[in-house]
């Protein structure tokens, strides 16, 4: 009777290992080959053919099927894509046989030409099986050689060039970094430098709200806006906003660098700058400061050596300056406000800057007699 039952588990064990080893001997003989892939230089990855393992597949989730349907398939992207010691990387894909029930993991090699930008390419796929033969179209990130990638995954962007400061007081400048890969990106810091520490109170510095939450994931494609706090000197920038004549002109620049990490490639953490220029731009009493400055200034200039009859007007033909500089840079703002343009040899002369609204102040300043008396504002004895 022992002997039996012995012969019974046998028989039960070698029909199990019988039933089994189909399916192993399927795992084992299932390959795919992947089609090189290049960019418009010819720089590109080329793919080995790689036989697959048999894996337990536990918790994955397989969405995508090959053309005759025969397999289901995912590229895991949830680990860096490797690096080997020649400069090979590693793709793991698992193919999932619907007719076996047999999952395969298919660690395969791609071997990177030259240099590339990182990216996402859809390229196509073969499946060699004796029994399921089938094909289908992946899509997967590129990276090239170790010191050949190009590290350009986030941009720097600005609303308008220069970048518009307000003069005085804290302000907020804003720019946007934008992911141009198709797979998400960590922001891991953003430094933010001057090339000149005099125009500035405090050094520029990110938005307590933004520091808080760095890191932070930018999605793939997403967009996020950086605020900066400036706060600038007052009459140091209002000195170099003195050498400018248009919105257009540099008066300065903030370089941002911009530290990210790439989930799925080992190794290819990567650093965004950019240098901006800036303009501070003058607000209301700024203006209004600079052009009653310009209005005393060519007032006293025409009044150094004065006549009795200039003693007589100083004060009408002041006012009569001062308002006359208020209107004329009043039609100006109007004016450039819907596009026109004032070039004086060459230069442009925007009233919404100090200079120029300065020199309309001093002009107005020098012409206040004539036009008091123009307009019968003054005493002739």
């Amino acid at each position: 009777m022992p002997e039996i039952k012995n012969r019974i588990v046998v028989c039960a064990i070698g029909a199990a290992f019988a039933c089994a080893w189909p399916s192993v001997l399927h795992a084992a003989a299932t390959e795919i080959r992947l089609e090189a892939w290049k960019d418009h230089a010819g720089n590109g990855l080329a793919f080995a053919p790689t036989e697959g393992v048999p894996d337990d597949a536990q918790g994955l989730d397989f969405e995508n099927r090959t053309e005759q349907g025969h397999y289901q398939w995912l590229l895991d992207l949830k680990r860096p894509i490797l690096y080997s010691p020649n400069n090979f990387r590693y793709y793991v894909i698992y193919l999932h046989n619907r007719h076996t029930n047999v999952t395969t993991r298919h660690k395969v090699p791609a071997e990177p030409s030259g240099t590339f930008e990182e990216g996402w390419a859809t390229l196509r796929f073969d499946i060699r099986d004796d029994s399921y033969p089938d094909s289908g179209t992946i899509g997967l990130p590129v990276s090239a050689a170790r010191g050949a990638e190009v590290h350009n995954a986030i941009e720097i962007e600005v609303e308008k060039e220069p970048v518009p400061i307000r003069l005085g007081g804290p302000r907020r400048a804003t720019f946007r970094l934008h992911n141009r890969r198709r797979y998400d990106i960590r922001i891991e810091g953003v430094d933010v430098r001057t090339d000149d520490d005099t125009l500035w109170v405090r050094p520029p510095r990110l938005s307590q709200q933004l520091a808080s939450a760095l890191p932070l994931t930018l999605p793939a494609n997403g967009t996020i806006d950086v605020d900066l706090d400036v706060h600038s000197k007052l009459l140091p920038a209002m000195e170099t906003s003195l050498s400018t004549s248009a919105p257009t002109q540099k008066q300065g620049s903030l370089t941002l660098q911009v530290a990210y990490h790439n989930p799925h490639f080992e190794g290819v953490d990567g650093e965004a700058a950019r240098s901006v220029p800036i303009h501070f731009q003058p607000g209301a009493s700024a203006l209004l400061l600079a052009l009653s400055s310009g209005v005393i200034l060519g007032s006293l200039v025409r009044i150094l050596r004065p006549s009795p009859r200039q003693r007589r007007n100083i004060a009408r033909s002041t006012a009569t300056a001062w308002a006359a500089a208020i209107i004329l840079a009043l039609v100006g703002f109007l004016l450039v406000s819907f596009g026109s343009e004032f070039k004086l040899f060459g230069f442009t002369l925007d009233p919404r800057e100090l200079l120029p609204i300065l020199l309309l102040g001093v002009g107005c300043g020098l012409l206040g007699l004539e036009a008091a008396s123009k307009l019968g504002f003054t005493r002739e004895a």
